[in-house]
Parts: structure tokens; C-alpha cells; sequence
């Protein structure tokens, strides 16, 4: 489990430092960033310190990790409002749904609702992001092509696009 999880951390940092290269209002990211950093610091103190029990700090890891494929969802009324769909990740949603329909179907496999449950929600997540993409294709624009961040899949060469 310890490299799973930390595959899982790498590629996450790997996915912060591509928005954060590409991110037009970077004080504002940076903001964000200092705050999850002493909350994420201070919840791990608290479970050291032995006053927060790791059953809370494993509540809390799969509230983060589920609202982690919702939070492209919250560009989901300006998609529908401007018909444009290219602030959203194809790739990302792609590859996100594909995992998480994974470990629902392990999770359901053992009969573990804390594994199945929370990807089940991570699954729906990303087909609507799938849904959205395709009702409201990218349209490309002479600047840059994202207003607030640039997509990975922009970084691939054409031939590894979805």
C-alpha cells in the first residue's frame, strides 16, 4: 500500500506544479496553497500529539480524495453558460474515472464501503466532466488557450491526446 500511495502522491505533486507553472493569478494559488499546508500541518500534529484518532485522519484523507474529482465540477455553470468545455481536463477526467471505477470495483469486491463508496462518487464526478466535454467541445482561441491554468494535456504531444 505504502507505493500505491506514493505513486498516488508523486503524481498529484507532479499534476500541483503543472497548474501552478501555468497559473496566470498565482498569489491567489499561492494563497490556497499556504492554507491546505498548516491545516494539512496541524491536523498530522494533532493525530501526533495523540489528540485526533486515525480513524478521524482516515475520515478526512477520503473526504479530501472524493472532493478532489468534484473540484473541475465547479467550472461546470461557465462551461455551460460559454459552450467552451476546454478548462476541463479530457485526459485527466479520463484517467480519473478509470482509476476510481477500479477501486470501486475492488472496493465492492471485498465489501468495503469506504474504499467502493467514495470512488463511486469520484466515478460520477468525472464521467459528468466526460459528459461536459463532449455536449460543449473546447473551442480554441488565439491566447492561451485557459484563462486561469494551462491543462496538462497540453504539454503532450498530439499523438498521446484522448
Amino acid at each position: 500500500m505504502f507505493w500505491v500511495n506514493a505513486i498516488g502522491m508523486a503524481t498529484g505533486l507532479g499534476a500541483l506544479y503543472v497548474h501552478y507553472r501555468y497559473a496566470l493569478d498565482k498569489a491567489r494559488l499561492e494563497s490556497i496553497l499556504w492554507r491546505a499546508l498548516a491545516a494539512f500541518t496541524a491536523f498530522h500534529l494533532g493525530v501526533w500529539m495523540g489528540y485526533i484518532s486515525f480513524d478521524m485522519l482516515a475520515l478526512v484523507a477520503v473526504v479530501v480524495g472524493t472532493a478532489q474529482y468534484g473540484v473541475p465540477l465547479m467550472q461546470a455553470r461557465q462551461v455551460m453558460v460559454t459552450g467552451d468545455s476546454s478548462r476541463l481536463s479530457r485526459l485527466g477526467a479520463s484517467v480519473g474515472a478509470a482509476s476510481c471505477a477500479l477501486w470501486a470495483a475492488y472496493g465492492w469486491s471485498i465489501g468495503d464501503g469506504n474504499v467502493w463508496g467514495p470512488n463511486a462518487v469520484g466515478l460520477v464526478a468525472c464521467l459528468i466532466q466526460l459528459a461536459l466535454i463532449v455536449l460543449y467541445p473546447p473551442k480554441e482561441s488565439k491566447g492561451a488557450r485557459y484563462s486561469q491554468t494551462v491543462n496538462a494535456v497540453e504539454l503532450l504531444p498530439k499523438q498521446f491526446v484522448l
